[in-house]
């Protein structure tokens, strides 16, 4: 039986967020997938169209680099 919860990785550690049902020491498989922040993609959506409403040419993709410098 398998249990899926959201975690942060911050200083060399995965830290769930909330609360996991799960004993102390429990050895676990993980399997990792990214989750985009839903609310910076509405964000840069909304920021883009605005861009192009005003004749900006978009040349990147404002989500990728604005991914890219989170990792930093």
């Amino acid at each position: 039986m398998g249990e899926a919860f959201e975690a942060v990785y911050e200083g060399g550690v995965l830290k769930p967020i909330g609360r996991v049902n799960l004993p102390e020491g429990a050895k676990v498989l993980l399997k990792i997938e990214a989750v985009k922040p839903h609310g910076l993609m509405n964000f840069v959506e909304s920021f883009t169209a605005l861009l192009e409403r005003r004749g900006a040419e978009v040349r990147e993709d404002p989500l990728e680099i604005l991914l890219k410098m989170r990792e930093r």
